[in-house]
């Protein structure tokens, strides 16, 4: 019979993504963070700067991690007991609006979410 080592715990979800669109008007958003299991649904927590994400972006960042965790990453399995900390990020005082802080945190979600082994 073999031993097999005991179990380490994994390290959370780090995300750090850019959703950037070239065209006539630009659009960019950044947002940088991790997360981790918890015993609730969801939890969103805001540990950026205000320099970097303004706070009347940071509702649409709580959405499109939220929508990320009810779409789950198979369909019609969503994706529960997550906490997610959103640390930082960058904006840019034309080319940012509530839809790019969005999708930016959904696609950051969904990238993290297929490496962390959750």
């Amino acid at each position: 019979m073999m031993n097999t080592p005991p179990s380490i715990p994994l390290a959370p979800g780090h995300f750090d993504y850019s959703f950037i669109r070239h065209s006539c008007l630009g659009v960019y958003a950044r947002v940088v963070g991790y997360f981790l299991p918890c015993e609730d649904d969801f939890i969103f927590e805001n540990n950026a700067k205000t320099e970097e994400i303004p706070p009347e972006f940071i509702s649409a960042c709580e959405e499109g991690f939220r929508e990320a965790t009810q779409r789950g990453s198979l369909p019609e399995y969503p994706i529960t007991g997550v906490k997610v900390i959103l640390t930082g990020g960058r904006y840019h005082p034309v080319d940012s609006n509530k839809i790019a802080f969005k999708i930016a945190a959904f696609k950051a979600f969904q990238e993290a979410y297929l490496t962390a082994n959750f």
